[in-house]
């Protein structure tokens, strides 16, 4: 009986880590996705930005210069 509870334990640990890694993958997976996604989200307003005039952009406060800074501004300290 002993040997039986001892194996199945193992098993069990087995599973568990097993599984674990599964799910720190799919986590990393995850995250990685979902930067991909915002920084794609990100190229495209700056695409936007670019295609205006320098008088619209003064209307926002912004110069060609300021534009990258503006988007990735919650990301990188200026």
């Amino acid at each position: 009986m002993a040997y039986t509870t001892t194996f199945i334990e193992k098993e069990l640990n087995l599973f568990k880590d097993i599984a674990a890694q599964i799910g720190r993958f799919a986590a990393s997976f995850g995250a990685r996705l979902v930067e991909a996604t915002e920084a794609h989200e990100r190229m495209q307003e700056v695409l936007r930005l670019s295609d205006m005039s320098d008088e619209e952009l003064a209307v926002h406060g912004l110069t060609r210069d300021d534009i990258v800074s503006h988007v990735f501004r919650d990301k990188f300290c200026y």
